[in-house]
């Protein structure tokens, strides 16, 4: 499967893409190429700012990813730029945040799946 994860060089976002990556999964990060991350080379790296989600369409095409994993949304104008940047790129988006949505909300935002 082909993941791309945006914010996947911090705490936990590091640990997910390393965990991905040693169960054969295909790995992209997005991430602004600050954080010095220890992650495996067969990770590809792709630099930029979340803010700026829509001027990277073209990359985030090319790896055609199966999933979009977003490991820090923290406000409801970047879970909405999450969507609206990947309507139509992928099968499948995960948002990740430890900041707490009502359910309504996310439901809005993303809306609901029955599988898992």
């Amino acid at each position: 499967m082909r993941v791309l994860v945006l914010g996947g060089t911090g705490f936990i976002g590091s640990r997910a893409v390393t965990r991905l990556a040693s169960m054969g999964h295909e790995v992209a990060v997005f991430s602004r190429g600050k954080t010095r991350a220890d992650l495996p080379r067969e990770v590809r790296r792709l630099v930029g700012d979340q803010a700026e989600l829509g001027r990277h369409v073209r990359a985030f095409r090319d790896f055609s990813a199966d999933v979009v994993v977003g490991m820090h949304l923290m406000s409801e104008r970047e879970a909405t730029a999450f969507t609206s940047a990947f309507a139509g790129l992928t099968g499948r988006a995960l948002a990740i945040s430890s900041v707490t949505t009502p359910l309504a909300e996310a439901r809005r935002l993303l809306g609901s799946s029955t599988t898992p």
